[in-house]
């Protein structure tokens, strides 16, 4: 069996251990960049990279364990043996030593660049190479890169493997759409994990030094993920369910036909009773969505942007008042 993802490993144990990772890790890191500051000190980026790294761990540890029990709410309805099933719940957060070691080094190099384009503004020009390396702007970008680019890979590629699921289908009953929910949960869980780390960027940028060159990677390594988790869990399930709903809408239609031509007493009853099921079969949603579920979504989306503005605010009565 593959090991556990390394980011996993580092969370608590323990009843509380979930709890307790966020505040313990920021508590480490912001020590650990405290002693640097002397090479580059900001208490604006020391507080974004511990405050964005301590939240990571957590999510991340809490969407894999969320998705483990959604997949396990959809063996029902999947044609797979529970072999099959467990070996796939499995894999959600467990990957084998290359996979681990390839995403890290991604990570890394997406740090080395960020710190690249760092090292290219004005503010650190100056500095030497040993001063860049161990300044909080440095290590705290590639700490940041190496943990979000495990968990948003890890994430990203659970969410294309629970889509190609929907193949797995027995059958789709349009009637009883909460029972394909679990696609929906995946995505829609994932994609807040990556909007709380969005909430924390205004930390970022209300610090005067941060440039749109510095954090402009990041924001974009993180939002893209975000659109994409959301629709690849359940756009196959969406292409089934619209296909099915084509088919029963078009067999209705040919029994409508049928009924019409036909002579004799019943026909109306029955004419009645098909038109009654055409008009709720119309009403079937084509997507496996909680509308519940949607509007939180869309609540926290709104949240993101509220923080932004909130951020320039602030920044702007610093400012002012300074």
């Amino acid at each position: 069996m593959a090991p556990k993802i390394w980011l996993l490993k580092l969370i608590l144990p323990g009843r509380f251990g979930w709890h307790l990772t966020g505040p313990v890790y920021f508590a480490l890191l912001y020590s650990v960049f405290y002693l640097l500051q002397r090479y580059a000190g900001s208490a604006f980026a020391t507080t974004f990279f511990c405050a964005i790294t301590a939240y990571t761990m957590p999510a991340y540890a809490y969407i894999c364990e969320y998705s483990r029990k959604a997949m396990a709410d959809l063996a029902p309805e999947l044609e797979m043996s529970q072999d099959e099933l467990s070996a796939f719940i499995e894999s959600l957060d467990h990957q084998s030593i290359a996979w681990q070691v390839m995403v890290l080094a991604w990570g890394i190099l997406g740090g080395l660049g960020q710190i690249w384009l760092v090292s290219l503004e004005p503010d650190t020009a100056h500095m030497s190479a040993v001063q860049l390396a161990l300044s909080t702007a440095s290590l705290g970008s590639l700490l940041v890169w190496i943990v979000m680019t495990t968990a948003i890979f890890s994430l990203m590629q659970n969410a294309v493997r629970v889509g190609r699921l929907a193949n797995q289908l027995k059958r789709v009953d349009l009637f009883r759409h909460d029972k394909l929910l679990p696609f929906a949960r995946v995505g829609i869980a994932s994609s807040l994990s990556i909007l709380g780390a969005l909430a924390l960027f205004p930390i970022l940028l209300v610090d005067d030094r941060s440039t749109l060159v510095s954090s402009a990677p990041g924001l974009i390594a993180t939002g893209v993920p975000l659109i994409l988790m959301l629709i690849f869990p359940v756009w196959r399930v969406h292409r089934r369910m619209k296909l099915a709903k084509q088919v029963a809408m078009a067999e209705v239609n040919q029994s409508i036909d049928e009924v019409r031509s036909a002579q004799g007493e019943p026909t109306l009853a029955t004419l009645n009773t098909l038109l009654s099921y055409r008009k709720h079969l119309k009403q079937v949603p084509e997507w496996p969505l909680d509308t519940g579920a949607v509007g939180r979504l869309l609540l926290y989306i709104l949240i993101v942007p509220m923080t932004w503005v909130g951020a320039a605010l602030i920044e702007n009565v610093v400012d002012a008042l300074l």
